[in-house]
């Protein structure tokens, strides 16, 4: 008989159901030194070792065991095992036919489970953890990419409609009803400047604005109309990048009268009905007809 085929007869052993004949012959077989043998003998033990942990306990019901206790009462002697049939490997000497291979399938089984289901399953566990952790960081750099390509976007699109302007004002910068109004800024913001296209013929004011701070939070630049009466009339909010450059357009009311000032205030997010921040950039219109 060769190593392999002792296998099942290994688990049998270990589980103490081999026959007497078969239990001496491979203890004298083990008692030879032989390596394979003894090592899948340490297998089969600690798979029956562990078998008890894995099951879950399960409590008889109170008429089980009362039944049993009837019977262990009405039969003492069918419970004992002889201790030398216990210690000689007797206690299933003369298993049928069909009970050994069953029995030799069965801890096999318990073998494949507990040496290679049970490590498998870790690693799995483990794979999936690491595959979690990476999707966690792959979400984490996809909304950083995400929002860069907002920000990005948004500004294409303040580029854009600052190139739209731009463009419109050359087409009307050239023209004698055209006026061209400079502002400057005030002792709160002397760094600024401001220049402003006036497209008399269709009524509208291209504004373009260098070197302002960026407003604080919560608050927003707003330009105003300022009449040779002193009424102050809402040109618009608008925004400046981080190089303190940006653009407005806005058409001149219909009826304001003659226009003195152009002025730009801080105001509160959203703009106010009358100026109620800081001047920070002024100009006077030189020619106001």
């Amino acid at each position: 008989m060769t190593c392999a085929e002792r296998r099942d007869d290994l688990l049998l052993y270990a589980a103490g159901v081999l026959g007497e004949d078969e239990r001496h012959e491979l203890r004298s077989h083990l008692d030879s030194g032989c390596p394979i043998c003894a090592g899948a003998l340490a297998e089969a033990e600690v798979v029956l070792n562990e078998i008890p942990r894995a099951l879950d306990p399960v409590a008889p019901s109170p008429e089980v065991r009362r039944r049993l206790l009837e019977r262990a009462e009405a039969s003492p002697r069918a419970l004992h095992v002889p201790p030398e049939a216990e210690t000689s490997g007797r206690v299933l000497a003369g298993p049928s036919a069909w009970f050994r291979p069953a029995l030799a399938a069965a801890l096999a089984a318990a073998a494949t489970f507990f040496l290679v289901v049970l490590p498998m399953r870790g690693r799995l566990e483990a794979l999936i953890e690491r595959q979690d952790v990476r999707i966690a960081e792959l979400e984490r750099a996809g909304a950083a990419a995400q929002a860069v390509v907002d920000r990005q976007s948004a500004e294409l699109e303040q580029l854009r409609a600052e190139v739209a302007v731009a463009r419109r004002v050359g087409r009307v910068q050239s023209r004698p009803e055209t006026l061209v109004v400079g502002l400057r800024g005030t002792e709160v913001e002397p760094g600024a400047g401001a220049r402003i296209f006036w497209d008399r013929d269709a009524g509208r004011w291209y504004l373009f604005v260098s070197g302002m701070q960026p407003p604080a939070p919560g608050t927003t630049h707003q330009l105003w109309f300022i009449t040779a009466s002193q009424q102050k009339v809402s040109a618009g909010t608008f925004t400046v990048d981080g190089n303190g450059d940006g653009s407005h357009e806005v058409e001149v009311p219909q009826g304001i009268g003659a226009i003195a000032m152009a002025a730009i205030t801080d105001e509160p997010a959203g703009g106010s009905a009358q100026p109620t921040g800081q001047i920070r950039v002024a100009g006077l219109l030189r020619d106001s007809t």
